[in-house]
């Protein structure tokens, strides 16, 4: 009989079948969308609808605003208290005229004079004398001119101006007029005798004309 056989032995206990090979990990494939692909294409579109929608309801919003605005600032602006000029509006005596910011202009009465032992019209002429109030309707004191703003054209196309040695018994209303105060005067236009109607005309400092319907 034989003895055992140690290294049969060892070999035995020592031989277990090798490990396994390590596996690298790998993730899970990723999970399909169960939403279908129409659903989304459906929402998209929506939102790109209220987004132009915003956008619509935002600009008409300005744009009545924008009017709205316009509208206040037209209200705003003040109105003329005496006579409204209009275009091409012709003014008669008695008329009370706001002219600018600062006067309320009245063309009070029209005569006529062959003048004094002073001043005479030359043959052929007379003196057409012209009664006016300048009212200062401003805050400031101001200043009127007759001689700088006023003319005087007939029916016959001919200008006139203003005579600076004859008014009859007054003086022009020219001079410094303090806020709230009239000045009162006769300013003259030598003519001749057979023009009758004529368009006496005031114009401001800006190019603005006011006209008058004078008749003697």
């Amino acid at each position: 009989m034989q003895p055992p056989n140690d290294n049969n032995q060892f070999w035995q206990q020592n031989t277990s079948p090798p490990p396994p090979p390590l596996r690298m990990y790998e993730p899970p494939p990723p999970r399909r969308s169960k939403i279908p692909w129409w659903i989304i294409l459906l929402l998209a579109v929506i939102v790109s609808l209220c987004i132009c929608s915003s956008s619509m309801l935002y600009s008409t919003h300005n744009s009545e605003q924008s009017v709205n605005d316009i509208n206040s600032q037209i209200q705003s602006i003040p109105t003329d208290t005496a006579t409204s000029k209009t275009q091409n509006t012709i003014y008669k005596l008695g008329d009370v005229v706001q002219v600018d910011q600062n006067w309320n202009v009245t063309i009070n009465s029209v005569s006529i004079s062959q003048g004094d032992e002073f001043n005479t019209p030359k043959h052929g002429n007379e003196y057409i004398l012209i009664t006016m109030t300048f009212k200062n309707i401003s805050n400031n004191q101001q200043s009127a001119s007759t001689f700088l703003s006023m003319n005087l054209r007939g029916l016959d196309g001919m200008n006139y101006k203003q005579s600076l040695f004859y008014s009859g018994d007054q003086s022009p209303p020219d001079g410094t007029v303090l806020s709230g105060m009239s000045s009162k005067g006769v300013i003259s236009f030598e003519v001749p005798v057979s023009v009758h109607e004529f368009n006496l005309q005031y114009q401001d400092f800006l190019g603005q004309a006011f006209d008058w319907d004078i008749k003697d």
